[in-house]
Order: structure tokens, then sequence, then C-alpha cells
């Protein structure tokens, strides 16, 4: 007689059960993240809005003290410079827009006559403009200054 073959081995059987449970639990994994990494996309599109709505209010605020101490700079010392070099101070100010102490120079513009006369103008000017909303203030500022700006 011939030997009966022998009976291939099913294969085990799915629990597909099993299987759709792990791939709800994995889509619903992917979902979470996912909406987490646009929840934080969202979050620092609004910080660099912020940013740059603060810096625009510096801008606008140092731009009305210049206009302020400008106003207070001699026109001799103006024109008494060659070219249109660059004065910069640091002020530090209180938050009335009182000037506290002396203005200090980082940078000489290289005529000290131009550069004393911008000196004389930040201490004239006191108290300076005040930023439209106060959580704006800066206790130091650097202010720039140029004889043809």
């Amino acid at each position: 007689p011939k030997p009966k073959p022998k009976p291939k081995p099913e294969p085990p059987a799915r629990d597909t059960e099993l299987e759709k449970l792990v791939q709800q639990q994995l889509a619903q994994e992917q979902q979470r993240i996912r909406d987490q990494m646009i929840r934080e996309q969202a979050e620092r599109e609004r910080l660099a809005l912020a940013q740059a709505a603060r810096d625009r209010a510096l801008a606008e605020w140092s731009s009305r003290i210049r206009a302020k101490i400008r106003g207070n700079i001699p026109s001799q010392a103006v024109q008494a410079v060659k070219g249109n070099p660059e004065a910069i101070f640091v002020v530090t100010l209180l938050p009335t827009g009182e000037v506290l102490g002396n203005p200090r120079m980082v940078k000489s513009s290289g005529n000290k006559g131009y550069d004393d006369a911008v000196y004389r103008a930040i201490l004239r000017s006191s108290p300076l403009p005040k930023p439209e909303n106060p959580a704006d203030f800066r206790r130091e500022l650097e202010l720039r200054f140029r004889p043809q700006d």
C-alpha cells in the first residue's frame, strides 16, 4: 500500500479582530502625532508673529526717540561732518522716559564735534517719548545717529 501523503500544515489562523484593533490603534497614534505637529507649527507661527509685532513696536518707538533727539542736534554740528558716519549710543531709561545717568557712546562717528552734539542732544531731549504699549518698554536702548538721516 502506498503511504498516505502527509497533510500540509495549515497556516495559523489569523486573528482578524486583533489585527483590526492594532491597525486602529496605529492609525490613532499616527493621527495624534500629526495633530501634535500641527499644534507645534501653529505655536511657532504665533510666536514668530508676536516677535515681529514687538520688533515693529520697538523700531517705531526708537524712531520717535531719534526724531526728538535729532531736533536738538545743532545744524552746525551736522553740516561740519563729511559723509554720513554713524554714532551709536546706549541710553538707559526710566519708565517715565527720563534718561538715567549719562548716555554711553558705543561707536564714534569719527567726528568729535558731532558725537558731542548728539550726546548733549540726548540729555536735552529727556524725557524721551514712551512706547505706545508699556509692555514694549526697554530699560536700555541702542540708538544710531547719522548726520544725513
